[in-house]
């Protein structure tokens, strides 16, 4: 009698992946841990995740693109004007409305949550005062948060403060409406 000896070959090649544990604080129900402890990504439910922030970043590229056209043609009328440009002559021609304009948030992440979400912002350098304020469909306030600093940052909001439903919230920059866009809160 033969006896059979089963061979099994595992193919050793590299990869490129996320760290299960770190993704699972942004998407915890893309991942998955079996019994022995090991985490498993669900890849295929990163695809819609993945595709939703090629859009938000093409969107700024868009936005981003579109200001410099017109803050070159800003600078070129005043080059014609002067003959010369001059630092002082394209300073006083950038309005402190068009620094505002250049700030944005990205929608907030997850969406829809229901434990709590993050709102990523860029504020510009010389804004001025700058606010989150988040409505109810009925237009009522909800909610005001004051953003202080310049830059990159972020606000979390907790489901706590909030009844489920849909809202709208805005960025407002020296009391100016800069951007808005809507989260669900699920029970």
């Amino acid at each position: 009698m033969k006896t059979l000896k089963k061979t099994i070959v595992i193919q050793k090649t590299r990869g490129l992946g996320f760290i299960a544990q770190d993704l699972k604080k942004v998407f915890p129900e893309l991942v998955e841990q079996d019994s022995t402890g090991y985490f498993y990504v669900d890849y295929v439910g990163l695809i819609p995740v993945i595709i939703e922030a090629l859009k938000e970043q093409q969107t700024i590229i868009d936005a981003q693109s579109s200001k410099i056209k017109e803050l070159e043609k800003k600078v070129e009328g005043s080059d014609k004007k002067d003959n010369k440009l001059k630092s002082a002559t394209v300073k006083t021609s950038i309005e402190e409305t068009d620094v505002a304009t250049n700030a944005f948030f990205f929608q907030n992440n997850p969406n829809p949550f229901n434990y709590s979400t993050e709102i990523k912002y860029f504020i510009p350098d010389g804004s001025g005062k700058a606010a989150l304020y988040i409505f109810n469909l009925q237009g009522n306030l909800i909610k005001s948060v004051s953003i202080s600093n310049s830059g990159q940052g972020s606000v979390i909001i907790n489901a706590s403060e909030l009844q489920p439903g849909m809202y709208v919230y805005s960025l407002l920059i020296n009391g100016q409406e800069v951007d808005t866009k809507r989260m669900i809160l699920t029970e």
